[in-house]
């Protein structure tokens, strides 16, 4: 091999051996809302909790909280229903999957219902164990799952009249009969092998009531809900229990005392008939572990709680304080998550949920002062390296600036140029850039001064602008601003770098009838990398303007034309909703789209990514949003049902070598993963040898971090010992050296 000694001159700027920070590259993260907690369940000694987008369980005897996510093998779907036998936990969701969890900690999943094409609502209702059978309830009949298999060994659909498909709401085992709750009333079947109960002719009525929800044997009677009045039925005598307005949650026998959970009246019945209030009040489901203490949710907030003597304790995982997201930050090393929106008009969606802060995988909420006080309707996060702040932009009172986590200053019409919304008092803060000269630009929407300058000190409304309708806007190297505007296509700006003059000013438009034009006036995202290209999303695939410097005398919009899977050419993403772009610090793109992410090299000939919903951990394929957090590398996909965030294999951009780290560091016996190098100039050469000087691999950054696959130039691995890392930057003006060990 040849012996490497070209760089042992470098100046050694870190030898430190320097443990793992942050997560392995390729690692994914879930960050799921948990505050609408709305399901609770106890089972093998833990409670089961569900919220809207997420599951999550609590050990009682040490408080701990586990996350269960999808790369556990807990599906991403809503939980319509979970009960819990002594040897299994039933999950139901609302699509019609199906996941049983055994007392060993297997996940078995049942997938048949949910992907019948049948057009019908398909959520679990409800579920009853009889032995090593459970029946489950829906609205296209009844499913028999035995346990001893996991698999649905009969289905018991058209049993309504004629042979009607028969929805279900609940249902009851009594010795060898099974009684299902139907829109109309109770029907009874006998569980026997000689009795085909998916025959409709081998069910009998055995009372009429409408609208039935639970139905539970308890003291010889069968208890069942209809309209709202919970009844106690035995000899072909209904007669009333409670009366209430508003419907039952849960109805269950716990430790011999029938339960019923109301969302305003909560109570127990033992055998002697005594009923107990257990004081409950806006309550969505509620169990009882172990020790009979009582667990329950309500929806709102405080996630699974559990009654004590002194009131309650909530237990909830760290996470956005809502599932709504709309857009994430692209820089920096913290990522802002908005949760406002706008209507096809941008209009405001008068959205309270605010925003949410990840500093390295922990959420913070809403830190709110006298400065974001009244606000609601964010929208837009950025972050400016030169400033060190965030700017979170609003649909309602202008935007508020941030020092980390901390809001230090709000901006409106008070105290800048921005200026109110015509026939309104509200300031829409729609887009923010600083381009080259330091001036930071700020986009008003549907002001009569659009667009906004500011030096440090000054604030500047400009006046003429040819259109309103501003949002984002990026600045290429020539210091030309590109605006995306709202269903109206693109403005190219010329302030010909004098913000403050007027006069000197000039503007393209650019839309679908334009010569050359876009593939579509709305623009859904817009990106400037590091060439200066300008890439345009649009609802209906991709424009890329790589001739930045002819923008005003011979603009061209091209759609990039590569090799698909099949090496036949056709256009970048085709004919995909570009929903947001976010580069990373290889100048590498990432695209959310509808149907998933996709990340490609730096001129978009070469995908290397594609995550969906099927092949990865993405929670679903439609991608509002892509942020980063630019010191770890660490990306953000804001989806339909949630956040979810991979660690990518480059980081943000430094002019200057930091301290080399290599993760994992000592390399250990067996590892397979990417061993990443961290704290590099931007796009440095990296070079690997062993203690005598002999090269084992060379690397390329992607942007502040390189990814070795552990092996040598010729495929094999080293041998355990004692590795250095040798480092240039692009111009040859920096070096740089660090050291880690390799254990085979």
């Amino acid at each position: 091999m040849k012996r490497f000694t070209a760089l042992i001159c470098f100046v050694f700027l870190s030898l430190n051996l320097q443990a793992q920070k942050g997560i392995p590259t390729g690692t994914w993260r879930f960050h799921t809302s948990y505050k609408n907690t709305e399901k609770v369940e106890s089972f093998n000694g833990q409670i089961y909790a569900a919220s809207l987008f997420g599951l999550y369980r609590i050990n009682p005897l040490n408080n701990e909280i586990q996350r269960l996510y999808k790369t556990d093998g807990f599906y991403s779907g809503i939980v319509s229903h979970m009960k819990a036998s002594s040897t299994h936990l039933i999950i139901g969701f609302q699509d019609g999957n199906i996941q049983v969890l055994d007392r060993f900690g297997i996940i078995h999943s049942i997938t048949g219902l949910r992907d019948d094409p049948i057009a019908a609502d398909k959520a679990i209702k409800h579920a009853k164990f009889d032995g090593d059978i459970c029946y489950l309830s829906t609205d296209v009949g009844i499913l028999k799952i035995d346990l001893r298999v996991y698999e649905v060994t009969d289905n018991y659909k058209s049993i309504g009249v004629g042979g009607a498909i028969q929805p279900v709401a609940a249902l009851e085992v009594v010795e060898d009969t099974l009684y299902a709750a139907t829109p109309t009333g109770v029907i009874y079947g006998i569980i026997n092998n000689t009795v085909n109960l998916s025959d409709f002719n081998n069910w009998k009525a055995l009372f009429l009531a409408p609208n039935i929800t639970h139905l539970v044997s308890f003291n010889n009677d069968l208890y069942y809900d209809s309209d709202s009045v919970i009844y106690a039925y035995r000899n072909g005598n209904p007669s009333i229990q409670s009366s209430s307005f508003i419907g039952t949650v849960r109805m269950q026998v716990f430790n011999d005392k029938l339960t019923v959970i109301r969302p305003t009246e909560s109570f127990q019945v033992d055998a002697s008939g005594q009923k107990e209030d257990l004081n409950l009040n806006l309550v969505t489901d509620a169990t009882f572990d172990n020790e009979n203490r009582l667990w329950y949710a309500n929806g709102l907030n405080g996630g699974a709680l559990l009654r004590t003597t002194t009131g309650e304790t909530g237990y909830l995982p760290n996470g956005p304080s809502s599932s709504d997201n709309f857009y994430l930050s692209k820089e920096g090393p913290l990522v802002f998550c908005t949760a406002g929106g706008v209507t096809s008009t941008f209009g405001g969606s008068f959205s309270i949920k605010g925003f949410y802060i990840c500093d390295n995988g922990n959420w913070t909420n809403n830190p709110g002062n006298q400065f974001t006080d009244s606000m609601y309707d964010f929208t837009f996060a950025y972050y400016i390296p030169q400033h060190d702040k965030y700017y979170l932009l609003s649909q309602s009172f202008g935007m508020i600036e941030f020092k980390e986590k901390t809001p230090v200053a709000r901006w409106n019409q008070v105290n800048s140029s921005l200026d109110v919304f015509p026939t309104t008092n509200f300031v829409r803060t729609s887009g923010l850039n600083l381009d080259n000269n330091g001036i930071m630009w700020v986009s008003n929407y549907g002001s009569q001064t659009p667009l906004h300058a500011y030096n440090g000190n000054t604030w500047k409304g400009l006046p003429n602008v040819p259109s309103n309708k501003v949002k984002n806007i990026v600045t290429d190297k020539n210091n030309l601003k590109w605006i995306q505007l709202h269903n109206d296509g693109l403005l190219i700006f010329d302030d010909n770098n004098t913000p403050f003059l007027s006069t000197d000013d000039r503007y393209l438009k650019v839309t679908t009838g334009s010569n050359p034009g876009l593939l579509s006036n709305e623009i859904r995202s817009i990106a400037v990398d590091d060439n200066g290209w300008i890439w345009i999303g649009t609802s209906v695939g991709l424009n890329v303007v790589t001739n930045t410097n002819d923008a005003f005398t011979d603009l061209e919009v091209e759609q990039l034309i590569v090799n698909d899977i099949d090496g036949k050419a056709a256009y970048l993403l085709g004919e995909n909703s570009i929903n947001d772009i976010c580069i990373d610090g290889g100048d590498r793109k990432w695209f959310a789209t509808n149907d998933g992410v996709v990340l490609v090299e730096s001129d978009g000939q070469n995908q290397v990514l594609k995550f969906t919903a099927e092949n990865s951990p993405l929670l679903a394929n439609r991608v509002v949003s892509i942020g980063q957090n630019t010191k770890s590398g660490e990306v953000f996909f804001a989806t339909s049902k949630g956040i979810v965030s991979y660690q990518s294999d480059a980081a943000g951009k430094k002019e200057l070598f930091g301290k080399i780290k290599v993760y994992p560091n000592p390399i250990p016996p067996g590892y397979s993963g990417a061993i990443t190098i961290d704290g590099l100039a931007t796009n440095a050469e990296i070079r690997i040898t062993d203690a005598n000087g002999m090269l084992v691999s060379k690397l390329k950054a992607n942007g502040s971090k390189a990814i070795w696959n552990g092996l040598r130039l010729n495929g094999t691995k080293p041998n355990s010992g004692v590795y250095y890392i040798f480092g240039i930057n692009r111009d040859a003006t920096e070096t740089a050296m660090g050291k880690f060990i390799f254990v085979r």
